[in-house]
């Protein structure tokens, strides 16, 4: 999203017609301090549905974003991993950073009305929630 188009109140919370919504200042740097602060030795913070960035700009580096539209995007530096998280698993995070991770964090305002298809649920995983699933397989 532009400048413009993100000084724009109808865009503050909503984007039109993409169904996505955007994590206010204050809730953002709320739950990235929780994440910088649950770090060690070792970490990386993932935001796995990063959007226009509003939490991943406060999370200390190393850093990954990604996202399954990342037009919305603008922080400078390497682009964010292009992905559906609900089909991401973590050796594609590693070959993404670059290297094992020894800790993941994840840190992310979750579209949580995403569903899971029954079609494309795993065998035996009942949950159709997209974000459990997601963090099932990050694990």
């Amino acid at each position: 999203m532009s400048a413009s188009a993100t000084d724009d109140p109808a865009n503050k919370r909503k984007a039109k017609g993409k169904s996505q919504f955007f994590t206010p200042p204050e809730l953002a740097k709320f739950t990235a301090k929780i994440a910088n602060d649950l770090r060690s030795k070792g970490s990386v913070v993932l935001d796995p549905c990063v959007g226009g960035g509003a939490l991943y700009k406060h999370l200390k580096e190393p850093k990954i974003a990604a996202d399954i539209d990342i037009s919305y995007f603008e922080e400078k530096g390497k682009a964010p991993l292009n992905v559906n998280f609900l089909k991401t698993d973590r050796k594609t995070l590693e070959d993404y950073y670059g290297q094992t991770i020894e800790n993941l964090i994840i840190c992310m305002n979750p579209p949580f009305g995403t569903a899971v298809p029954k079609k494309e649920r795993k065998t035996g995983d009942r949950q159709a929630s997209g974000v459990v699933q997601f963090l099932n397989q990050c694990c």
